[in-house]
């Protein structure tokens, strides 16, 4: 009777482990798969900012980061325009005048010098803050002397044109900072990251050229 009941007593034990060992490999299991999940989307997020930025991108928690610059800015739109300067000078009652159109390239996109990183939303996986774009670069590619008259007394020089030009290119510069070409960028790079979510692909607004 005794060797019975230590038998029973030994199985009941032997059962109770087993069950516990199931327990804890459920509790393992479940905490993984949990972990897996919550990690999934915040990796289809980084991978998207990788892609966008085509640099590689850390997770940490729900802030992700450039993990190296080998770039130190990323351009994503560029805008043809033109731009039109009149320059004149009076000297001792003789003016002369100077008329130049530019074609220009203005460039937008983000300064990747500064420590790059952003927080993401876990329940939208939206950026909390977004970047701010820059006037990445004007640049111009070629000019025109619509118009240039010399005055009786005052001639034109060399330097009357570099100094039209200089002008000329200021003048495009603030033009390219008041547009909305810095909004163009940070709704591209927002819906680059959406589409690459997404698996899907934008096109281009007409004017504009998508780098």
């Amino acid at each position: 009777m005794w060797a019975e009941s230590v038998k029973s007593i030994f199985k009941y034990l032997i059962g109770g482990i087993v069950l516990l060992a199931l327990l804890l490999m459920l509790g393992v299991f479940f905490s993984f798969y949990s972990i897996k999940k919550t990690l999934r989307p915040m990796e289809q997020v980084a991978y998207a900012w990788s892609q966008a930025f085509n640099e590689k991108v850390l997770v940490e928690g729900h802030s992700i980061r450039l993990e190296s610059k080998k770039i130190t800015e990323l351009a994503l739109i560029k805008r043809p325009s033109k731009e039109i300067i009149k320059y004149e000078t009076l000297w001792l009652g003789s003016k002369k005048s100077l008329i130049i159109v530019g074609h220009f390239e203005s460039k937008a996109g983000f300064d990747l010098e500064a420590d790059f990183s952003l927080d993401i939303d876990p329940k939208t996986l939206d950026p909390v803050s977004f970047p701010k774009a820059k006037i990445l670069s004007v640049e111009l590619l070629k000019y025109e002397v619509f118009y240039s008259e010399d005055g009786v007394l005052n001639k034109l020089q060399v330097q009357d044109q570099e100094k039209a030009i200089q002008m000329l290119l200021e003048k495009r510069r603030e033009g390219a900072e008041n547009s909305d070409l810095k909004a163009q960028a940070e709704q591209l790079l927002y819906q680059r990251i959406k589409d690459l979510k997404e698996g899907q692909r934008i096109s281009p607004a007409p004017r504009d050229s998508f780098l």
